[in-house]
């Protein structure tokens, strides 16, 4: 081989050499100023960990899910892989998969009515010897942990991230000794997770119709009158409920579902969050309906990917340095 041509070769590698490092590099810093965040569910056939979990109403024939986020995004791209047993008796024309931002505990089914403000401390005090009601979030100064509590008990709330995630304000904390917390039992779990509702004792505040709810256990008790709350909680400088935006269609996002998607037993649809982004709640929550003479009981999902995308503007960059520079800190100067 001629000599030119040998260095000609050698020259075209060493560029090669060079340049895939620097292109790793660069898109690895765009992985991490525009990330990706994905989240699953596995049908128990797939044996693999789920994110979260998929319900069926037989009585509505829909079947949702939904997972707790709040990083900044701004698309939504959900695929969803069926499995309908029955795919003739389930299909229909004009279907929709919805999609909106709320609480997980705001999704339950309204229960009785508090009609009073003795009721209501019934409900705050209920098993619960100290002066703090149920729903107040304490925080152990000598250990720095913080502690809701609910049914008279304190459950641990593990992270600042799932503090935030759950709509809780730090301004509400309210200081206590460790000597007295640790006479508080705890609860069973003795943790809050990701996956957990507002615990009970929890107040939310629904806008824009100014509404209160108390959470109990598996219904969200409406309170007949703002001045219910006022007379038993203190909020003269300070809102102690969790914020939430009122449920309705003009809150809703919608994406068609063809018949062709349901015969190939594939959903796939695009949501982009800024279109709700006026919307007050972390737990994104999707369903679907299916027809009637569908059989709810064989149709399965048997995957479910849930991507949120971030958005390619200097808002996203500022919001990832922030990240990063603040996970350094926490990582290295507080230790």
């Amino acid at each position: 081989m001629e000599p030119q041509r040998l260095e000609r070769i050698y020259n075209v590698v060493r560029i090669i050499i060079f340049i895939l490092p620097a292109i790793a590099i660069i898109w690895v810093f765009y992985l991490v100023i525009f990330p990706t965040f994905s989240f699953h569910f596995y049908s128990e056939g797939e044996q693999k960990q789920s994110d979260f979990q998929v319900s069926k109403d037989q009585m509505a024939k829909s079947i949702s899910f939904g997972h707790s986020f709040n990083k900044l995004t701004r698309f939504i791209e959900v695929n969803i892989r069926l499995d309908l047993k029955d795919p003739k008796n389930c299909i229909q024309n004009n279907s929709n998969l919805y999609f909106e931002r709320t609480f997980k505990a705001f999704l339950l089914s309204d229960g009785k009515t508090i009609e009073s403000a003795n009721e209501l401390k019934e409900y705050l005090f209920e098993n619960n010897k100290l002066e703090y009601p149920n729903g107040s979030l304490l925080h152990v100064k000598q250990t720095d942990e913080v502690f809701v509590l609910t049914h008279g008990k304190k459950m641990l709330i593990t992270s600042p991230q799932l503090f935030e995630l759950f709509g809780w304000s730090w301004d509400n904390l309210i200081d206590i000794d460790k000597a007295k917390a640790d006479k508080i039992a705890n609860t069973d779990p003795p943790y809050l997770s990701i996956s957990n509702q507002h615990p009970a004792g929890t107040l939310i505040k629904s806008y824009p119709s100014g509404k209160y709810y108390l959470v109990w256990d598996k219904e969200k008790l409406p309170i007949a009158s703002s001045s219910i709350v006022q007379e038993v909680l203190d909020m003269k400088d300070k809102e102690l409920s969790i914020a939430v935006t009122d449920r309705g269609n003009e809150r809703l996002l919608s994406c068609p579902i063809s018949s062709n998607s349901l015969k190939s037993e594939k959903i796939s649809c695009l949501f982009d969050e800024y279109k709700l982004r006026e919307s007050l709640g972390n737990y994104y929550y999707f369903y679907f309906k299916l027809p009637d003479s569908c059989d709810l009981e064989t149709a399965e999902i048997e995957k479910v990917n849930l991507k949120f995308i971030t958005d390619k503007s200097s808002i996203t960059v500022r919001q990832s340095l922030k990240d990063i520079i603040a996970s350094l800190i926490n990582r290295y100067a507080y230790k």
